[in-house]
C-alpha cells in the first residue's frame, strides 16, 4: 500500500476507476511486479456499503479481511494496520484510520468515501472520477503525523489534482 507520487487530475477526467488503477500501476512508488488498485469509490463499481460494525457489502473492494497492510516504503513491515473481518480499518463510527502515515503530514488524497449516519457512503466522487469540473466535489482523506485517515467528510473541487492510495492486490 502506498500514496501515489503522481496526482489524480488529468487521469480522473479521462479514465474513472480504470484511470486511477492505471495511475497506481504506473506510479514510481510502486513495487515492480505487483498489481495495485486505487482506493477510490464509485457506486456499483468499487465500493463498500453498510454499517462498519454490522454487515457490509462489497463490489471490487480493494482491501482483504484480517490482512496486515503497511506502507510499501517501510521495507521492515513493522508499521502498519490490520483490517477487520469486514475488510476495513476500524477506529470509530466517523472515520477509517490506519495507525501509520502514508506520506507527509497534511497531504490530502481522493477517496470518494464518507460515513453518513453511521453508514459508509460512496457518492461524492467527482462524478465517478470522470469530472475535472471545479463546480463538482470529491471526498478526500488526509495523512496525519502518525496516522492516515481514509474516510472523512472533507471535500474539494474536482479541478484540484490529488494523490490516491494504492493497495496491492
Amino acid at each position: 500500500m502506498f500514496l501515489s507520487s503522481a496526482v489524480l487530475g488529468s487521469l480522473v477526467g479521462v479514465g474513472g476507476i480504470t484511470g486511477a488503477d492505471a495511475l497506481c500501476n504506473g506510479d514510481t512508488s510502486r513495487v515492480r511486479g505487483k498489481t495495485y488498485k486505487a482506493m477510490v469509490a464509485v457506486p456499483g463499481v468499487r465500493e463498500v456499503l453498510g454499517n462498519p460494525t454490522g454487515t457490509l457489502t462489497y463490489t471490487d473492494w480493494v482491501l482483504k479481511a484480517n490482512t496486515f497492510y503497511s506502507n510499501s516504503t517501510d521495507t521492515s513491515n513493522t508499521t502498519g494496520s490490520t483490517t477487520t473481518s469486514n475488510r476495513i480499518f476500524r477506529d470509530s463510527n466517523t472515520t477509517m484510520q490506519m495507525n501509520f502515515a502514508l506520506g507527509t503530514n497534511g497531504t490530502r488524497f481522493w477517496t470518494g468515501m464518507t460515513i453518513t449516519g453511521g453508514n459508509l457512503a460512496n457518492d461524492v466522487n467527482c462524478s465517478n472520477w470522470t469530472s475535472l469540473n471545479g463546480g463538482v466535489n470529491g471526498v478526500t482523506g488526509v495523512v496525519g503525523a502518525s496516522t492516515t485517515t481514509l474516510v472523512e467528510t472533507t471535500t474539494d473541487a474536482c479541478n484540484i489534482s490529488k494523490r490516491v492510495v494504492c493497495v496491492e492486490q
